[in-house]
């Protein structure tokens, strides 16, 4: 489960987990979830392979909704409706696999994390669960590769490719694959990590501290491990048929299960052209998302595949692909979640011929206020985002720039497409934007149409403005090329 979840707006109650902690009183219907530094680091192979960052905490919510949920750094408190017997959570070990968590209807549950970042799960109320809610940490001692599952290596396509192919790579002396172990290694860690769990499993079900219920909701999950597991060793495009047979509303309130759709939907893009494109090819989610429409899919498992589809679109795609992807999920599921979502984090429903902008502390403006602000400057505006590595690279030669002209009659405007303004606010202090007058996050990337009057369909994008404030080169040499500096030097003695 990486980038494609899918997100919902969720007001957690909360309260503080600050020492000395106080067990929080809850009703029956619901768990508590107190977490101790739980900050799970990152983690990059030794060849330098990284995941994406993914959510700390993951769970069906109580109107059925899969939730997305970080915890603070030193201490938070979240309370989940717990309608049913128990709840299942899914927390994150170093961005490379989710592990899931059965708690107890009523419990109060503090998650830590032992030396290795392994998050574990202790309960106030029912000590003697542990054993239970930590079975996975107990059965994987001295069966992992590199501290993952070998079930994680087992379905990645790329690490995958690396050890199958081990015998090769060392052949050829490459450093990168210095501490990978073979296939059949991973195979036989795999098989008695299974082989362990549904031992424990058939003991928690003799000493009842399970319900019957839940011991076969676990033993499907299992199954569900194994077919995944299988991914890598059947490359056809149709094995998704295959994974079809477990798709059920039965287990839509499993975090677990909303992973194995994911890669479900990994394994059915494989027989969809892909779209050719400049840089080379794009996943045509498109037609992935009109072809799910006509399979007969259980309806909130199909729901939750389609959603899956628009939140990678938003990403992936062009705006306008994005939004009319947006408005076919909400007339087909009748599901206005989604919508409501994108129009509070992209301004939906603003005067698309405007572009809003928001300062690093939260002040809103839009464009055509900066730019009468600015009248009488050169401007030379700078389209970036965190997550693009040619504008990250620029960065250092727009600093040069800026020294260049410090004292001249220019303004340097940074306006940022991210769509998380976290990873903006990190990303400016990185770069060391944070304390710049114009640097602005753009609000309503999706559904500006002045950003296609700008032609700003890629980045990094730069233009440059006379101080009457027109335009005057709309794709602008970079700071990294010295034509810029000779080009503003004329306009600004102009």
């Amino acid at each position: 489960m990486k980038k494609a979840l899918l997100g919902i707006i969720f007001l957690p109650i909360m309260y503080s987990c600050q020492k000395p902690v106080l067990t929080p009183i809850t009703t029956k219907e619901e768990i508590v979830l107190c977490f101790q530094n739980y900050n799970p680091q990152s983690y990059t192979t030794p060849g330098g392979l990284s995941a994406m960052p993914l959510p700390k905490l993951v769970y069906v919510n109580d109107q059925g909704r899969f939730t997305e949920y970080n915890p603070q750094i030193d201490s938070d408190t979240l309370v989940i409706a717990c309608p049913e017997d128990f709840k299942e959570i899914g927390l994150t070990y170093r961005n490379f696999e989710f592990n899931y968590y059965p708690i107890q209807q009523g419990d109060t549950v503090t998650i830590i994390l032992d030396s290795l970042d392994y998050p574990l799960a202790n309960s106030k109320q029912h000590p003697e669960n542990n054993r239970f809610y930590n079975l996975n940490y107990q059965v994987r001692q001295g069966r992992t590769h590199q501290s993952r599952e070998p079930q994680t290596w087992l379905r990645e396509y790329i690490i995958y490719r690396i050890v199958n192919s081990i015998d090769y790579i060392r052949s050829q002396n490459w450093q990168m694959a210095q501490d990978y172990c073979s296939i059949d290694t991973l195979r036989y860690w795999y098989d008695t990590h299974q082989k362990n769990s549904k031992d424990s499993l058939s003991i928690f079900s003799k000493e009842r501290l399970i319900s019957q219920e839940l011991y076969e909701r676990y033993l499907s999950y299992l199954s569900l491990k194994e077919l995944e597991s299988q991914l890598m060793d059947n490359q056809d495009s149709t094995y998704y048929h295959k994974l079809e047979k477990e798709i059920t509303d039965e287990k839509i309130d499993f975090p677990s299960y909303h992973g194995y759709l994911d890669l479900y939907l990994n394994y059915f893009r494989l027989h969809i052209p892909s779209i050719p494109s400049p840089g080379g090819s794009l996943i045509d989610w498109g037609s992935i998302f009109e072809e799910l429409t006509l399979k007969p899919l259980p309806k909130l498992s199909k729901q939750a595949l389609l959603a899956r589809c628009v939140n990678t679109m938003k990403d992936e795609t062009s705006s306008s692909n994005y939004l009319k992807y947006l408005d076919k999920y909400t007339l087909y599921t009748n599901d206005s979640s989604l919508y409501l979502k994108a129009n509070k984090e992209y301004h939906l429903s603003a005067d698309s011929n405007q572009l809003y902008l928001q300062t690093t502390a939260g002040k809103d403006l839009n464009f055509a206020q900066l730019m009468t602000k600015l009248v009488g400057k050169v401007v030379y505006i700078d389209f970036w985002a965190s997550w693009c590595g040619p504008c990250r690279a620029e960065m250092s030669a727009a600093a040069l720039l800026r020294q260049r002209f410090k004292d001249s009659d220019i303004a340097f405007v940074y306006l940022s497409l991210d769509t998380s303004k976290e990873q903006w606010l990190k990303a400016c202090d990185a770069e060391k934007l944070s304390q710049l007058e114009y640097n602005y996050l753009v609000i309503n990337a999706k559904n500006s149409k002045l950003l296609n009057q700008l032609d700003v369909t890629l980045i990094p994008r730069f233009i440059l403005m006379g101080k009457n404030g027109s335009i005057y080169d709309g794709n602008a040499p970079r700071p990294s090329n010295e034509a810029i500096a000779v080009i503003i030097q004329k306009l600004i003695k102009d």
